[in-house]
């Protein structure tokens, strides 16, 4: 897949989350984390666009980072089930149980 044109301050957040799902659905996590990134320095506030940036570090494996990207997006929108159950996850994957279950 060729790579998107970097997102700009006009670009809408859910296009830039559609675009970067479209990439991580296609196996090309890398680049669709790179876009939700890029993505966030426009709209560092979107927690959507913050727990994909997360799912797609997790999807390279980079766990610490999406870590990172899901504990933004719960600061932001901290009764999101979506990010609350990713990183519970993490947490129980990790043997983190007591952090884990504060997400639950």
């Amino acid at each position: 897949m060729h790579d998107a044109a970097p997102p700009s301050a006009s670009d809408k957040p859910e296009v830039l989350r559609r675009q970067a799902t479209a990439l991580l659905t296609a196996g090309e996590a890398r680049q669709a984390l790179r876009l939700a990134v890029q993505g966030l320095a426009h709209f560092p506030d979107d927690a959507r666009l913050c727990n994909l940036a997360g799912e797609c570090a997790a999807a390279l494996g980079d766990l610490a980072q999406a870590e990172t990207h899901w504990r933004r997006a719960l600061a932001i929108a901290p009764h999101s089930a979506r990010v609350n159950f990713n990183l519970g996850l993490l947490y129980a994957q990790g043997q983190r149980i007591a952090e884990a279950e504060q997400c639950y």
